[in-house]
């Protein structure tokens, strides 16, 4: 599932008072850094005195939240767990998994279609802006830059498995190595990317075909097949595991995002029906 245009249908008298209410009952416990009213003014400063220029006129915007702040991702965060807790916590179907990424929603169902159906029609009623878009399958299903699939391993371990999604837009246009980028910038991207198609390809098959067609990509941007080559042959499929357990930068303890897991539980997949991507 996945929110339409989720920053631009955040009422914002109920996006203040969401946050507001989160910050003084969950965020400190008590121990407020700021007084919760002037938290509430710095956001209405924020949000009510958003001024841009479009066509030599200018405008001050007075709905909904601008893309373009610092806070907005915060922001939307912050709200759309209200109402997601509010959604699955009202639906009297119960999704086996359930993660968001800000606007993008990852779940998995053990009912029939037209039950997924109904969740989804019952989704879209709950709140006059924030409507969502869905894609239901029973064999995959996208989620951020991922594939979520039914691979070789559902049959036998009741694993899903993911490869890395590419939009049918994708021209992988690269920065053309003849480009005035340091050496050591040109290394990194290559570096950089292989190193995500191997976090994002779970079976080995698929991460070398992956590999494979990023080295054509490359060449054909003007990169020198023995640079694409001894670069490429640093990442190999055996370095998966801790590559995936390498140590994160410290996440406070707010619930601003869920993250898919890569390994998800065994009695949860030998139950499901569906896979749903709930758009906003």
């Amino acid at each position: 599932m996945k929110v339409t245009s989720l920053y631009t249908n955040i009422p914002q008298e109920e996006g203040i008072e969401t946050v507001c209410n989160a910050y003084y009952e969950s965020f400190y416990e008590g121990e407020f850094l700021i007084p919760t009213l002037y938290l509430k003014r710095a956001l209405e400063l924020i949000l009510q005195e958003n001024s841009f220029q479009f066509t030599g006129k200018n405008y001050l915007q007075t709905h909904r939240t601008a893309m373009g702040t610092k806070m907005a991702v915060a922001f939307a965060n912050i709200f759309m767990g209200k109402v997601e807790s509010q959604i699955l916590n009202q639906s009297a179907q119960k999704t086996l998994a359930w993660k968001r990424y800000i606007d993008d929603i990852f779940s998995i169902w053990n009912i029939n279609k037209d039950e997924v159906a109904q969740f989804i029609e019952q989704t879209n009623s709950h709140h006059s802006t924030i409507k969502f878009t869905a894609e239901v399958s029973d064999t995959e299903t996208k989620f951020l830059d991922t594939k979520v699939y039914k691979g070789e391993r559902f049959a036998q371990q009741s694993r899903l498995d993911i490869k890395t999604h590419f939009k049918a837009t994708e021209t992988f246009q690269y920065t053309h190595f003849s480009s005035c980028h340091p050496p050591g910038v040109k290394n990194g991207f290559i570096k950089g990317e292989a190193f995500r198609l191997l976090q994002t390809n779970s079976s080995e098959t698929v991460f070398i075909t992956a590999i494979s067609q990023f080295k054509t990509n490359l060449i054909e941007r003007g990169y020198p097949e023995t640079l694409v080559s001894t670069t490429l042959a640093e990442i190999t499929f055996e370095e998966r595991k801790p590559a995936l357990q390498q140590k994160r930068k410290h996440l406070n303890k707010t619930r601003e995002s869920c993250l898919l897991s890569h390994n998800i539980a065994h009695q949860c997949l030998t139950k499901s029906k569906y896979f749903c991507r709930i758009g906003i």
